[in-house]
């Protein structure tokens, strides 16, 4: 039973994740799916057996309080987990969720503290250093860990990866590429521990195809950026408005109100909000050149 809904926590994080239509996810039958408005013969056993069994605790270690990118993810994974339960109706497991963070002491207090309140198995942590910090007091209580970290080698023991191989992807392009006749390689990588998982992977898939690495750039990741885009789009919006109130031809009006829109759309990039922005760039074009034609329709007959 709790492996039942533990893969239905999964399965819902996992589509938090990739955040997207794929058609991969989608089942390719429909014939071995329960039908929900069938009863079961098993359904009343089963919900006797549920009602008399201790809820199964599940620990979510999530890095909740890290920075503000990661803060989303994190708050991303805890919302689809929460969902699986509400949408499964799995009053017989508890979730714990906890915040490690984002450093391995935070997981490893986090992993405690999950332990201490009786954890049957523990979602998490993300990175591979507070898998290696929850993995400490994990291991010895034999309590097992699907971590989201992408780094194989903090796997082992009672640890399981379930992630994006971040590895296996760049020996697959390559591989392609070479396959291509595609064989002078360069790359751009952060300069932090998924960089260099990268750039090993890289390295030695190109010697195993005979590519060569002509180049390759380390980019460090500027904490405050995100916080200058919205700067930049909330100046923008408010400066772009203000200019389209002092115009008197029309199309200036409508040019600035554009501007105006595209600070807004900066602003909500900047906060985070990826799928406003997006929303908001594809609404907005499609009225901004409406209103566009319009004010074309209105020149045209008053001249």
């Amino acid at each position: 039973m709790l492996r039942h809904w533990v893969g239905t926590v999964l399965g819902c994080l996992l589509l938090a994740g990739c955040a997207g239509g794929n058609d991969a996810l989608q089942p390719k039958s429909t014939a071995a799916l329960p039908d929900p408005a069938r009863p079961s013969a098993e359904g009343p056993r089963r919900a006797a057996e549920v009602s008399t069994a201790e809820p199964a605790k599940v620990a979510l270690l999530l890095p909740l309080g890290a920075g503000a990118q990661t803060s989303l993810v994190a708050d991303s994974l805890k919302r689809a987990a929460e969902l699986a339960i509400v949408e499964h109706r799995a009053p017989h497991i508890q979730l714990m969720v906890r915040d490690d963070k984002g450093t391995p002491e935070g997981a490893a207090e986090a992993a405690r503290d999950a332990v201490a309140q009786g954890a049957e198995i523990v979602l998490g942590p993300m990175t591979a250093k507070g898998v290696q910090g929850a993995s400490t007091v994990t291991r010895g209580q034999n309590v097992p860990v699907i971590a989201f970290s992408t780094d194989r080698q903090v796997a082992g023991s009672n640890v399981h990866l379930l992630s994006f191989m971040a590895a296996a992807e760049v020996q697959r392009v390559v591989a392609y590429a070479a396959g291509q006749g595609r064989k002078r390689i360069a790359a751009l990588v952060p300069d932090d521990a998924y960089g260099r998982i990268l750039e090993a992977s890289l390295r030695e898939t190109a010697g195993q195809v005979r590519a060569e690495v002509v180049a390759l750039e380390r980019y460090t990741e500027a904490p405050n950026a995100m916080l200058v885009v919205a700067i930049i789009g909330c100046f923008t919006a408010f400066l772009g408005a203000s200019i389209a109130t002092v115009q008197n031809d029309i199309k200036r009006v409508v040019a600035y109100s554009t501007v105006s829109q595209l600070g807004y759309m900066a602003l909500a990039l900047g906060v985070g909000a990826w799928v406003t922005a997006i929303f908001h760039l594809v609404s907005h074009a499609f009225f901004k050149a409406c209103l566009f034609l319009g004010s074309g329709s209105v020149i045209h007959g008053m001249h």
